[in-house]
């Protein structure tokens, strides 16, 4: 049997990363493992048009990302949560950030995308199955 003590589960804020919270917050309560919520600040693409590349939109603060994933867990919620922010690439920071912290599960949210869908996503949940060392669970939103 699968020994659960640490769950990763990284979060865009979006409803198909709160949908993958609700189970790893589950799993984490159940077995009393510490959960660890990442958010990957993946850097900001430029984009130069004819007069120039427009002012880069402004980017919460690590505290302020920080603060986004404290509000995710409520007391409620009654797991040991940790929370990190990390800069670069999300699926080799993904990765690395459960190779660190010695992560038994990697628990990502998603939704189903045609061929041509994955194909312009660059499809961030197969690649970490791909990558993890432990086992990676994903979580499908509805639509």
């Amino acid at each position: 049997m699968l020994s659960i003590n640490t769950i990763l589960q990284p979060n865009d804020f979006s409803q198909h990363a709160k949908d993958a919270l609700q189970f790893a917050s589950a799993v984490a309560r159940d077995s009393g493992a510490r959960l660890i919520l990442l958010y990957v600040k993946a850097p900001q693409e430029t984009v130069v048009g004819e007069f120039g590349s427009p002012p880069p939109e402004a980017e919460p603060t690590e505290e302020g990302y920080l603060q986004q994933l404290r509000q995710l867990i409520t007391p409620d919620d009654e797991v040991n949560a940790e929370f990190l922010v990390r800069d670069g690439n999300p699926v080799d920071e993904i990765v690395q950030s459960a190779q660190e912290n010695q992560c038994d599960l990697i628990v990502l949210g998603g939704h189903p995308h045609s061929w041509l869908g994955r194909w312009l996503s660059g499809d961030v949940v197969a690649r970490v199955s791909h990558k993890a060392r432990c086992p990676v669970v994903t979580v499908h939103s509805p639509g």
